[in-house]
């Protein structure tokens, strides 16, 4: 199988895509509305708690600007990166319809000043989430929802912790719902990204489309030749479980061709994150009638899991259609790679001899197989719904295969490091 990127334009719409959107089209995506008393409430006590959180780790603190403008900055510089051409904002190599695109900068901007971040946030970290925060409030705000699910999503508050773990968490607040994201969740995914693209040969550019080998073979052989996507994992997952650091080092941020097919998998891996998230907001927490439906929020913690799988699936499929111009099953690489980054992790703090599934944030969630299994039966759902009449499923795993070729082999170096010098305290009680 070759893999092939060219410009990503929004030429790929689902059946009554154009209806499910127009509400958005017409300007119904507004500032965050006047809420009532009580949802302001529930929102500065939602942001209190996340301050509790954020300064049992600290970070952030010492730079010139606050997290608030650094993470607005952020926004606008993406903002001001992109130009119109031809009919489309144009930014890198991604193509967005404009009126979509705009109404995504300013929901991204909403979601920022609605977290408020304090001294201890991670701005840069909050405006990515906050940007895939807004691809899903758009969603939820269509006509595919009742009016309810819109309005309950500007009660739903983001934040980054610097935490160790790969962690996700939903807390209820009143009637508001806190969000937070680890800082090694949000870095993990990056690496596992940045993993695949290093894994995959270069070919020669064909007809405008950069090209990589991406058949099991062949990236058996480039990782034989270049081990960068090995050492790459090897050294972060070390450098995390041994030595407690989650950073990313310069030399190991994409670069050139890589840049591209990296800030797919990362966005929407990014994105399925999120989305589960906003499930767990919605249905368990706020227990949105529109949403929770007969079976009732009151269900088995797996079974929760596999309803925000669910959700976050369709969100991510529909989303990345409309509003980013991505087929579905490259939008849900993103997906199935943000599953697998939570075994991957599981089976390296394993090396450390406590249970692999002990206190881990993997412990409520089916198995890797069982979720990837779920995201294909939608996807294949989705496209006889005509959300893609390829149906290319081998597509929509390919990453998650790549990283289990990488996790091979460089499983041994992580296991000698990790039982040779052992855990670094932050993990334990984790």
């Amino acid at each position: 199988m070759t893999l092939r990127f060219q410009d990503c334009h929004a030429a790929c719409m689902v059946a009554g895509g154009t209806g499910t959107w127009e509400r958005l089209r017409a300007g119904a995506a507004d500032d965050d509305p006047a809420l009532d008393p009580a949802s302001q409430l529930a929102l500065a006590l939602a942001r209190s708690r996340l301050r509790e959180q954020q300064r049992k780790w600290p970070a952030g603190a010492g730079h010139n600007e606050t997290p608030l403008d650094a993470a607005l900055r952020k926004g606008e510089e993406r903002r001001e990166s992109s130009a119109l051409s031809a009919g489309y904002i144009r930014s890198g190599k991604f193509l967005y319809d404009p009126d979509l695109e705009e109404q995504r900068w300013k929901r991204t901007a909403d979601v920022i000043r609605r977290a408020d971040p304090g001294e201890h946030e991670d701005g840069g970290l909050l405006e990515q989430l906050a940007r895939q925060a807004a691809s899903v409030e758009m969603y939820l705000s269509s006509r595919q929802f009742h009016d309810e699910v819109g309005d309950a999503a500007h009660r739903i508050l983001l934040g980054t912790t610097s935490a160790p773990g790969i962690h996700a968490g939903s807390f209820r607040v009143r009637n508001a719902v806190l969000l937070t994201f680890s800082k090694g969740l949000l870095t993990m995914l990056g690496v596992m990204a940045h993993a695949v693209v290093r894994a995959h040969r270069p070919l020669a550019p064909e007809a405008g489309y950069d090209r990589w080998d991406t058949e099991g073979e062949a990236i058996e052989r480039h990782l034989d030749e270049d081990p960068t996507a090995v050492n790459l994992l090897q050294r972060y997952l070390v450098d995390w479980l041994v030595k407690g650091r989650v950073e990313v080092y310069e030399d190991e941020c994409p670069a050139g061709d890589l840049v591209m097919p990296y800030e797919l998998l990362h966005t929407f891996a990014e994105r399925f994150v999120v989305a589960h998230e906003y499930s767990h907001a919605l249905v368990d927490k706020l227990e949105v009638a529109a949403l929770v439906g007969d079976a009732g929020p009151d269900v088995e913690v797996t079974e929760k899991e596999v309803r925000a799988d669910l959700f976050a699936v369709r969100t991510l499929a529909s989303t990345s259609t409309l509003l980013d111009g991505t087929a579905p099953n490259v939008a849900l690489q993103g997906a199935v790679l943000a599953m697998k980054a939570y075994e991957v992790l599981e089976r390296a703090r394993g090396f450390g001899g406590a249970s692999p599934r002990l206190k881990l944030e993997v412990l409520s969630h089916p198995p890797f197989q069982q979720r990837a299994a779920l995201c294909r039966d939608v996807y294949r759902w989705f496209g006889r719904q005509g959300g893609d009449p390829f149906l290319q499923v081998r597509g929509m795993t390919l990453p998650a295969e790549t990283v289990e070729r990488v996790w091979r082999r460089a499983a041994s170096g992580i296991k000698a490091a990790v039982q040779a010098d052992g855990l670094h305290p932050i993990w334990r009680g984790i």
